[in-house]
């Protein structure tokens, strides 16, 4: 049995070897599979002692996940501020088009900036932004229903126009920024105009 373990381990890569010495994973790998890995990496002329003095392999990788947009603002300042807010509950805040200032402000402030947090986290984020707003006032003075629930408890929503606006920049040389209101209801999720 150790001779067949042994053939298959000699099989793999060194870099693959180097792996499962180092995170010496006990529920994937079984303890006589150490020992082994350890005499073929010296054979390889790897200096074992080094590796197991690294440690485990870092938590260094870089995660994708998908992203949401809780919020749209006309200037990178106002998106920064929002971001800044949302850092402050604990909440991975990243931003759309951040840098499109530095390259061509006009066209930056025409497309806006959106605020993106991952989809898991959208919710928090959208109910932590709604009450920002309700405690600063800005809320509409007209109470709005949602139609298709009756729930009073609905948000408007400011989206800009991105492709007219840049369809203005190649037209007529300057963009011009086309920003729609539409409402969403917090209970159903249904929007409209």
């Amino acid at each position: 049995m150790e001779g067949d373990l042994q053939v298959r381990l000699r099989a793999r890569d060194t870099g693959e070897l180097v792996e499962i010495l180092r995170s010496r994973d006990e529920t994937a790998w079984r303890p006589e599979v150490f020992p082994l890995v350890e005499e073929i990496l010296r054979e390889r002329g790897v200096d074992v002692a080094a590796l197991e003095a690294a440690g485990p392999p870092g938590t260094d990788q870089v995660e994708f996940a998908d992203l949401e947009t809780v919020a749209s603002f006309r200037t990178q300042v106002e998106a920064s501020l929002c971001r800044m807010s949302l850092a402050q509950t604990g909440i991975e805040v990243w931003l759309s088009t951040e840098n499109l200032a530095g390259i061509s402000p006009p066209l930056a402030f025409a497309t806006g900036v959106d605020v993106l947090v991952r989809a898991e986290d959208a919710a928090a984020a959208r109910d932590f932004l709604a009450g920002l707003e309700a405690r600063a006032g800005s809320a509409s003075p007209e109470t709005e229903s949602c139609p298709r629930c009756a729930a009073a408890s609905v948000e408007r929503v400011r989206t800009v126009d991105r492709v007219s606006a840049v369809a203005g920049w190649f037209l007529a040389g300057a963009p011009i920024p086309m920003v729609d209101s539409t409402y969403r209801c917090r209970e159903c999720k249904h929007e409209w105009e």
